[in-house]
């Protein structure tokens, strides 16, 4: 078992693995609040129903501008450029819309906003909402 492709790409991954033809949509073209809501709760509808698989990924960071600072920040964030992540749950709390994401190789951690090293976004509030203890986060992958 197992896979073992060049890059990433969620909807050619999803299809390989499991024969079923996968629906892409790009956030980057969400450029109004309606759009972006209407996707956000076409997604957290279809995943609390158990109606979907959701991944979400990276692209190539030389197909942007200035790619040496993209590179930097990808580094600094813990992201993998051309790599998909899997999606394991979906919340809205406390007015936040947040996604739970897994990098599914473990060698690399999200570093950046909400991640177990964020001491500003999370509060007290939103840690006993989410049941999310920070320190016991960093132990995991």
């Amino acid at each position: 078992g197992g896979y073992d492709f060049p890059g990433s790409n969620s909807g050619i991954d999803l299809y390989s693995l499991t024969g079923w033809i996968p629906e892409a949509h790009e956030l980057k073209i969400l450029n109004t609040k309606q759009l972006r809501s209407k996707r956000w709760n076409g997604m957290y509808n279809a995943f609390h129903k158990g109606d979907v698989l959701i991944t979400v990924a990276t692209g190539d960071v030389e197909n942007f501008g200035d790619s040496d600072k993209l590179k930097m920040c990808f580094e600094n964030g813990g992201l993998i450029p051309r790599h998909a992540y899997s999606v394991l749950n979906i919340v809205e709390v406390l007015g936040k819309k947040l996604l739970q994401v897994k990098n599914p190789w473990s060698k690399k951690r999200w570093r950046g906003i909400y991640s177990p090293f964020d001491e500003g976004n999370w509060t007290k509030e939103l840690k006993s909402a989410l049941h999310y203890d920070p320190d016991k986060e960093k132990e995991n992958d």
